[in-house]
């Protein structure tokens, strides 16, 4: 998808239509001929170029994103920003798994030699022990019962509603700071987009929750404007609300143009990004780490299980 989004880019700031843009992405193999056929099928429906891209784009916020773009800002600077951060996710993630080869290796060796241990080693010290002194725990109950626990928390999760799922994950204790800096990137483009192209607060709500109702800024929308119909204000709102930013009602609060406060917006948009790369790459450096004390935590469990049976063997002589 970044390929697709740095390509689009490119053919949009020079004038091309979204229908030359589909096919030079499929002549360059950047999509397949089976996406490239539902795509400018989704164009020939009459969709715009963000709904085009449904079919083969599953992510909700960066289709919100895009649509908002084309309606009311720059399309083109908003596929490069967007191919700009997934190029960054990407390039992340090939860090992490640099750091992680070698630990991941040891992991595999150490649970080769934990396998070995369990399934030969043990059973032939076992023959050489009194019946009493075999206190082997039962055979792997606890993994089973973890990979069940975590199938029924999968299933669960994925029927839990999107509000809800957004304040669990900011309130995760290592996670959260990474997810809340995401959410206020994405709270921040499209506020600044809005507010640039002069919507008032009721036409964002409007806009948002009918553009993309299944994404977080949709929800949020939809939330907002269902209290502001109660009679609450905006600041309780944002004040009672984990999921919007303090800075918004900062921002909102000011009697300045929308241009301005847009342009603000697009500013904390920048910040938040900054801020999730920052915790992003503080987090790698700690995996590395954690993954090397795991090993420890391993090593030492061998050793105990393979020394306390040759103790009580000494121990009964």
């Amino acid at each position: 998808m970044s390929d697709f989004l740095a390509l689009s880019g490119q053919l949009l700031q020079y004038g091309f239509p979204v229908q030359a843009v589909f096919q030079i992405s499929a002549d360059l193999a950047i999509v397949t001929p089976e996406q490239f056929q539902l795509m400018t099928a989704q164009l020939a429906s009459g969709h715009d170029f963000a709904a085009a891209l449904t079919p083969v784009c599953d992510r909700q916020e960066l289709l919100f994103q895009l649509a908002l773009a084309e309606r009311h800002g720059d399309l083109a600077t908003c596929c490069r920003e967007n191919c700009q951060l997934l190029q960054t996710r990407a390039q992340q993630q090939r860090e992490l798994r640099q750091l992680l080869a070698y630990p991941l290796l040891l992991l595999g060796m150490l649970l080769g030699m934990a396998l070995f241990v369990r399934y030969y080693l043990r059973p032939q010290l076992a023959d050489l022990l009194p019946p009493s002194a075999d206190r082997s725990p039962a055979l792997g109950w606890w993994l089973i019962l973890l990979i069940g626990v975590s199938l029924l928390g999968y299933w669960r999760w994925r029927h839990v509603p999107i509000l809800t799922r957004a304040h669990w994950r900011q309130r995760l204790p290592v996670f959260g700071k990474i997810w809340r800096q995401y959410d206020h990137y994405l709270i921040f483009t499209d506020l600044g987009q809005l507010l640039t192209s002069g919507l008032a607060l009721q036409e964002i709500l409007q806009l948002v929750s009918t553009i993309a109702p299944r994404s977080l800024q949709g929800q949020l929308a939809v939330m907002v404007a269902a209290k502001l119909k109660q009679g609450r204000s905006l600041a309780t709102i944002i004040a009672q609300e984990p999921l919007l930013p303090p800075e918004l009602g900062l921002l909102l609060a000011q009697n300045r143009p929308r241009e301005l406060q847009g342009a603000a917006f697009i500013v904390l948009a920048q910040q938040s990004y900054q801020k999730l790369n920052q915790h992003l790459k503080g987090l790698i450096d700690q995996v590395q780490p954690l993954l090397f004390v795991i090993i420890a935590v391993i090593i030492t469990r061998l050793y105990l299980q393979i020394i306390l049976p040759m103790y009580r063997m000494m121990k009964g002589f």
